[in-house]
């Protein structure tokens, strides 16, 4: 009787040490895949930036869109950008809304 005690005692307490091990592995390998995936984004980071902030073939789409967002928008500039995009998809040019794939 006291060994079968003994030996679900002994049972339990490895049990907890291993979960207890597996945790800690689990919390390291997340820590580095987080600090992986944050050198990806700053790799793209200039890449998105000159996509959606300096490209000189979306200046007319970001002022409209600037201009729609604004507290004092002009109450057709939705509609204007909707044309300026709608005039590029048919001369088959990108627009901010254009997917890379």
């Amino acid at each position: 009787m006291m060994t079968t005690t003994t030996f679900v005692i002994g049972l339990l307490l490895l049990w907890i040490a291993l979960g207890f091990q597996i945790n800690s592995k689990f919390e390291k390998l997340e820590a580095r895949l987080d600090e992986r995936d944050s050198k990806d984004f700053e790799r793209f980071e200039g890449l998105r930036r000159y996509l959606y902030e300096l490209d000189p073939q979306f200046e007319e789409e970001l002022a409209f869109e600037r201009e729609l967002w604004s507290s004092d928008s002009d109450p057709f500039s939705g509609s204007i950008l909707h044309k300026i995009q709608e005039e590029k998809k048919e001369r088959g040019d990108r627009t901010l809304d254009t997917r890379f794939s």
